[in-house]
Order: C-alpha cells, then structure tokens, then sequence
C-alpha cells in the first residue's frame, strides 16, 4: 500500500501500483498551480496508515519520493536514510557536470514555493513517470543513469 498526497490532500491507495500509467496520470495534470505537487510514501506490508503509530508516521515521512512543478517542468526528490540512520533529501538529476549554482526556478502551489534547481535536475511528466514506477518498484533511483543532489532543507 502507499500513501499518495497529490496538492496537498492525502490518498491511501490500497491496491498495487506498478504500471507508469498511474503515476503518469497525475504528473500529466501538474499545471504549476493548484496541481502542481505528488509526494508517495510506502506503507509498511501488511499494514493500514490509520492504524500506524506517530512514530511509525514519522518514519514513512523520512523516506519518499516527491516532484513539484509543471507537467513540462518538474523537479523530482527522494528522501531516505543514510549510512548513518540520518534522513537526507536528494534532488534527482540526470548525469552531469554542474558549474555555478543552480539557475532554473520551478514554482508550484500557485507560485508561493520555488525550487531553484540546475537544468539537469528538471524533467516532464513523461521522465518523472518512470523515476515514480522505478522507486515504487525498486525502492530506489538508478544511480548509473541519474544522480543525486543533497539538498539541504535549512537553505532551500
């Protein structure tokens, strides 16, 4: 089961999701504004989110993955713990060399947030589709054919 918060309201999605066409269906209707954001969470097999404990919450919180933006220009993140038991939020990105600092703006919920990202780390509906289906169903990104970004959440 996952948790899907799609513009702010919450989703419980009690049946499998792996086919691309149930992410891309969302992600296709981001307009930047009202629609403009899709967080999905896993929830722990055989349990159901109403029955979690905070605790059990707080630690869905920590391991996500989430896009904002347009359907033509998204931003797409993955939150996960690191070696060291830290959650850590990581812009995905296609390969490659970064020089300067980061100069696309990608607003979302009708312009009160901006994510500045740099041109590689901005993809379609089409790319972000794919990155939704690969983490539901590997529980990760790629790393051979995407890199990932720490961003700091305390300097946005």
């Amino acid at each position: 089961m996952f948790l899907l918060t799609f513009g702010g309201k919450r989703q419980v999605i009690e049946h499998r999701i792996d086919q691309r066409w149930q992410f891309a269906q969302p992600l296709e209707r981001f307009d930047g504004l009202e629609r403009s954001s899709l967080t999905v969470s896993k929830i722990p097999e055989g349990r159901y989110y109403e029955d979690l404990s905070d605790i059990e919450k707080i630690s869905m919180s920590e391991n996500y993955i989430q896009a904002a933006g347009s359907a033509e220009a998204m931003s797409v993140e993955v939150r996960r713990r690191g070696d060291d038991g830290t959650a850590r939020l990581y812009i995905v990105g296609h390969p490659s060399f970064r020089n300067g600092v980061p100069d696309v703006r990608i607003p979302f919920h009708n312009g009160k947030h901006t994510l500045t990202v740099y041109s590689n780390e901005v993809f379609d509906a089409a790319e972000a589709a794919d990155l939704f289906l690969s983490w539901v169903t590997d529980g990760r990104i790629d790393e051979t054919a995407y890199q990932l970004r720490e961003f700091d959440l305390g300097t946005g």
